[in-house]
């Protein structure tokens, strides 16, 4: 799929998502900048999508195409100039990273 395809369906599925509630919280702190809580992202990042290949959508011309383990530094360059969304390759599970430091992440509803 090519990245303006896996955008527009990452904009139209967000709003089919069922979030998680760990904790009975949707929304999980995770801090910003040199505070970031990589050990904490990359585990919810394994846990929710295992090790596999998936997409990190910044915007229409950037969507990236990475190994879940590898995803980390591309999600700490990008969420310095704002939102940044994970999606398994079957465009089933997401994870949604804000710039404010909190994250929360579910599947789209069947």
């Amino acid at each position: 799929m090519d990245p303006k395809a896996i955008y527009n369906a990452s904009k139209i599925l967000q709003h089919k998502i069922n979030w998680a509630k760990p904790d009975g919280r949707e929304w999980i702190h995770v801090d910003t900048s040199d505070d970031f809580r990589d050990k904490e992202v990359l585990k919810a990042i394994l846990a929710a999508f295992d090790v596999c290949e998936i997409y990190v959508v910044v915007d229409r011309r950037n969507v990236f195409q990475v190994r879940s383990q590898d995803a980390l530094p591309l999600l700490r360059e990008h969420l310095k100039h704002g939102d940044v969304t994970l999606w398994d390759k079957s465009l089933k599970k997401t994870m949604f990273f804000s710039s404010i430091g909190v994250f929360r992440y579910g599947q789209v509803a069947a």
